[in-house]
């Protein structure tokens, strides 16, 4: 997918928001929009990294989706807005936001290794797209910084309480039996997508972890709609979990037996 640099240079812009509300909001998921510069290319669900420029600590401070395309506002500058002047912005899901003024974040420097290295990650123009191979070797930079600033600590003996019972309000979609258990017969016992056969796990008992997945997803939609087999796939429990690892939208199952076998 499409990977564009968003700049932050806190000397020209102060976070509006509290930042320190920011941090513990995003450990969930974190909301807002982001001055792209000039780019108007920028689409919904392209990825997103954020750099803090301008003073140190400089580096990587988050990582995301775009939620929108780009769209023009009243500037972020008050002075220019108060002249009807006008910015480009997108919408944004961060899903990675680190503190820089209480932890480490993925260094300027560090980006100066390489392939890395050959990306100008200085400018002042927020909305650049990152080359493919670029944007890759940044995601694995980013994936073991974060493992690595967030390994658990050991405890020796660790305790917790567990087996509180709560009430809870929960709605859910109407499935239908039949469909299902219609996609299930004509799976075989075989996931779509690692396309291992379940029926031979455990003498037969692995059909278990096998669940119905909709290739377009119900919660996509306001209200019931009508459903065919064909709309249907059999998967086991593994792949279903990561058809749906992105929360904002589901990787296709075609497109995912081709990224496993890869």
């Amino acid at each position: 997918m499409p990977t564009y640099l968003l700049t932050w240079n806190p000397k020209q812009w102060h976070w509006r928001d509290d930042l320190a509300d920011t941090f513990k909001k995003v450990r969930g998921e974190y909301f807002g929009n982001w001055s792209c510069g000039k780019s108007q290319r920028i689409k919904d669900k392209d990825r997103v990294f954020l750099i803090r420029l301008g003073k140190e600590p400089k580096g990587i401070v988050a990582s995301g989706y775009a939620v929108s395309s780009v769209y023009k506002d009243k500037h972020w500058d008050e002075d220019l807005a108060n002249s009807g002047k006008t910015a480009l912005y997108v919408k944004i899901r961060l899903d990675n936001l680190l503190n820089h003024s209480v932890e480490d974040i993925l260094s300027r420097r560090s980006l100066d290794k390489g392939v890395l290295a050959n990306m100008h990650w200085d400018s002042q123009g927020s909305g650049i797209q990152i080359p493919d191979n670029i944007a890759a070797a940044l995601e694995r930079e980013w994936a073991r910084f974060l493992s690595k600033k967030r390994r658990p600590v050991v405890i020796a003996e660790p305790l917790a309480l567990e087996g509180l019972r709560t009430e809870t309000v929960r709605y859910i979609r109407g499935r239908s039996r039949m469909l299902r258990d219609l996609a299930l017969n004509q799976s075989k016992g075989v996931c779509s997508v690692c396309e291992v056969d379940y029926t031979k796990v455990l003498k037969g008992k692995g059909v278990r972890v096998l669940q119905v997945h909709h290739r377009k997803q119900l919660a996509a939609d306001d209200g019931p709609r009508p459903t065919k087999l064909s709309d249907l796939a059999v998967v086991c429990a593994n792949c279903h979990m990561l058809i749906h690892m992105d929360p904002t939208r589901s990787i296709a199952v075609d497109k995912l037996r081709r990224m496993l076998k890869e």
